[in-house]
């Protein structure tokens, strides 16, 4: 007589399968959060240069002329700076020409 063996088929989804689903769907979140945390911190960072712009080219400005800038169009005007409209909004306080302004760069919420 033959002794015919037969393997049990495995029907579903076994263990291996699953946990390595379960660990791609882990690395998809994590790299999606790690994008957002860049983007974020992107946007920060262009925050904080406008700033920096801003503040030097009114520098500039009194180094150059003696007097502070009367209001943003001029230092957009004069001095190339560009302000992004769209993402931006430059509030620009000035006393006196003789006294720096007070520049604020506040990004507008999507």
């Amino acid at each position: 007589m033959k002794n015919i063996w037969y393997q049990k088929k495995e029907t579903g989804i076994n263990g291996k399968v699953l946990f390595s689903i379960l660990m791609l769907t882990v690395v998809i979140i994590w790299a999606l959060y790690g994008i957002n945390i860049a983007k974020v911190a992107n946007k920060e960072q262009e925050k904080i240069q406008m700033t920096e712009n801003l503040n030097r080219a009114v520098a500039l400005c009194y180094s150059i002329e003696g007097m502070y800038p009367p209001d943003i169009d001029y230092l957009v005007d004069n001095y190339g700076v560009n302000i992004d409209s769209d993402k931006y909004i430059v509030k620009y306080d000035i006393f006196a020409s003789n006294y720096k302004p007070k520049i604020t760069v506040i990004e507008i919420g999507e």
